[in-house]
Order: C-alpha cells, then structure tokens, then sequence
C-alpha cells in the first residue's frame, strides 16, 4: 500500500496493490489496484491483465518522480517492472533477462539520477540486487549475495536513508529460515556489503518483512514473525519493531563473513506494455477493522538495556541566560553514572547514526540521577533557526576492572527559540 501524492479523487489517496485469480484458469493471475481512504474503505478496483499470461505484479508499489507509480513482480517467472501515470493506465516497463532474474520483489528510485535500484531472485535461488535506468533498464551494475554456508531464500523491501541500502531478507541458517536485514553502500559504479545480521529467533516468511524508517527517533521499523514464544505470546503472531540504523537493541548474530557480493552480468529486455488498468465493476466495500495488539520484547532479548530520553525533543523555548533541564528514565538495575554528548548541526542536515568523539558542541561524564541542568553558564544554544541540537547518553559499566562506555541505541533532535515574553515598565 501507498499513498498517493497527487490522487485523482483526494477522498481516496490510498493505493492498495494485490492479485486476483482469473475465473477461467486457476493457474493466472491478474493485479489488482484498488483505491482506498483512511478507513480502509475502497473506492475503486481496477485490474491489470493478459488472456494468456499469469501476470503477478503485486510486490511492491512506489511513487517515481514522474507523478505515477512503478509496480514490481513477475510474469510467468521473469522478473519485471511496470510504471503507470496517476490515472494508473499502464504506460511501460522494463525486464532483466529472464534467466538471471525471476522476479523483482521492490525497488527504489535514485533521487535526481534516472535510475532504479531493483532487488530479487535468480532461478538458482541467489539473491540479486542491481541498478538501472529508469527508462530502459540499462544496468551500472548487478551483483548477487552468494555464500557457501548459507542460503538467501528471500528478499523482501529494500530502503535507502543516510547514504545507506537496507535490505530485508529469509535466510536458512542450519535448516531453518529465520529474518534478517543488510546493510549497504553503493554508488554509480559499484556497490558495497557492510553487514549482514538475522533476528535470533525471527521469522521472515511469516509477515513479508517489511521496512521503513523511523524519522522520528532516528532509527527503523520493521515487521516480523516469531519462530519463539515471547511471554504471553503465540508462536503464530507477528510483530512491529522499533530499532536503530544498526540494529543495536535488538539480539542479532552479525553473519557478514559468510556472504560476499559477486557481480553478475544481466542484459535488460526493454518493452512497451499495451494492457491498462480496467476496471473491475461493483467492487466491494471493505470497512477497515484494528486488530488489538499487545507490546513484547519483540527483538528478542536486547545487548544491554537503553536510557530513553525525554526532554528537550523537537523545539524548545529558550533566551540567552535561561536553563535547559536534560530528562532521561532511569536504566533497570544501574547504578553507575550517565554521560551527556550534545552536537550542534545545520538545519535540514542528516543526524549521523552516532555521535562523534570529537567535534561536539557539550559533552558532560559523570552525572549522577537522571537529568542535568544545562544552566546559563554553560555555552548558549542557537535561537537563529540556522541550527538545530542532536543529543544521546552514554552508559558506563565496568568490564575486569575497566570502564566500558555504551551508547544510547536512540538519539533526540531539538531545535531552540526565542522566548516570546512581554516585559512592562513599571510606571
């Protein structure tokens, strides 16, 4: 599902992608688009078909900068792309060769570059991952995650935030498919793999491990199955969770030695889809229903335990001369001081994934409780807008006999201004 930016009918800006069994053969399948509002009411169906293909282009959905929307999936086990305007008429697509490429399960756009950046699967089940024109689908480069201990059945969504690919993924590790998320850093001509960890006891194939990111707290979100029973929890449920860029909170095995990147050679086969998108007469309504769902330690049981941070978050009002009172929650079962790192950044700059050790705008070890008083004293905040203030703690914890600084797996962002007081001379 996404939301579309400019819909034709603005009661319903939701697009729902799935496929749907042709009466006369069980074999085919066609793709279906159907409009919803924030309810989960549908508006409109429409279909994408052929007499004689099974064409299952219901992987993924994204807006591309030319106002429509690309749909990614397979047609009788090539893997392809469609793109469609906003009134969702199918206007062309494009296929890696079909012997190395057996479908593609989603894809992103390479901002201002006309290219995509597609993943999916060969026929010899190795995961594969390229770049290409957005038009013809000319590839800069292909490469497939190889290994010769383990087996990448699976990959599912593939995002990019801060420079960085991550991609989820099913790996069977020693008989069993568990989750799993990568790592990596690409550019026109080459792509890098950073890592490579899975979920201890998650389950990929049960929810489609899907991705996005967390702007919020600087981190992501993902959903996933559960092979374990978390107390008071099924085997069968799934779950939504909430992690950093690194997957820090979460218990994870780091794999990346048992995965390399091997470039592959793909010939594209560009071509010009005829069929649009019809209409499907008297679709249903589809009241939306919200399902209850309880919170678990649903990364499995964390390296260490994290300071949340309370405040400052978002804007703060303040004047030169005025005090900043830094709030955090108290870690379980610590008793051991807190130290507060503060870096100044320009407005609309990207945070970093962690704070530097040099270069900051205040740091302060040795705090003791949970807040400290940033008082007038220390250096002033910018109240200009040109800046904004990213902040995170770092725990200590003695090691044999030495100190081991662990960070905050989240870090806050705030931004100050001035105090709007009206002061009155005494008459």
């Amino acid at each position: 599902m996404v939301k579309n930016p400019n819909p034709v009918n603005p009661d319903y800006p939701f697009l729902i992608l799935g496929i749907r069994n042709k009466g006369n053969s069980p074999s085919n399948d066609y793709t279906v688009l159907a409009t919803a509002n924030e309810s989960g009411i549908i508006g409109t169906i429409s279909k994408v078909e052929s007499s004689n293909l099974d064409i299952q282009l219901n992987y993924s959905i994204k807006p591309i900068s030319t106002g429509g929307f690309g749909i990614s999936g397979d047609i009788l086990a090539n893997g392809q792309i469609n793109f469609l305007d906003n009134s969702l008429n199918v206007t062309g697509g494009w296929r890696p060769d079909a012997t190395n490429v057996s479908f593609i399960n989603d894809f992103i756009e390479v901002p201002n570059a006309q290219r995509i950046i597609w993943i999916g699967r060969n026929s010899n089940n190795e995961a594969i991952i390229g770049r290409g024109d957005i038009s013809t689908g000319i590839p800069d480069w292909t490469y497939k995650i190889s290994s010769g201990s383990s087996t990448i059945t699976n990959f599912h969504r593939i995002i990019e935030t801060n420079g960085h690919y991550y991609v989820t993924m099913s790996i069977n590790l020693s008989g069993s498919t568990t989750f799993a998320v990568a790592k990596l850093q690409g550019n026109a001509t080459s792509l890098t793999l950073l890592w490579i960890k899975n979920i201890i006891d998650g389950e990929s194939a049960f929810t489609g491990a899907n991705l996005t990111e967390n702007t919020i707290t600087n981190g992501l979100i993902f959903t996933d199955g559960r092979i374990g029973n978390p107390s008071g929890f099924g085997q069968m449920d799934g779950f939504i969770a909430n992690t950093n860029y690194d997957l820090l909170s979460c218990a994870t095995n780091d794999i990346t030695s048992s995965f390399q990147l091997v470039s592959v050679s793909i010939a594209p086969s560009s071509f010009l889809v005829n069929t649009s998108a019809d209409p499907i007469p008297n679709p249903n309504s589809m009241p939306g229903l919200i399902l209850p769902y309880n919170e678990a330690n649903i990364c499995g049981i964390p390296p260490y335990d994290i300071p949340k941070s309370l405040f400052p978050i978002d804007t703060v009002e303040y004047a030169f001369g005025d005090s900043i009172e830094f709030q955090w929650q108290a870690l379980k079962d610590y008793n051991s001081t807190y130290n507060l790192k503060i870096l100044q950044i320009k407005q609309g700059e990207i945070p970093p994934n962690e704070l530097p050790e040099t270069g900051l705008f205040f740091e302060r070890s040795g705090i003791i409780g949970t807040n400290f008083i940033y008082n007038n004293l220390l250096p002033p905040f910018d109240t200009s807008g040109l800046f904004k203030y990213v902040w995170s703690l770092e725990t200590d914890e003695l090691v044999n006999g030495s100190i081991v600084k662990r960070r905050s797996n989240s870090m806050d962002t705030f931004s100050a201004k001035t105090n709007n007081v009206d002061y009155k001379c005494a008459s």
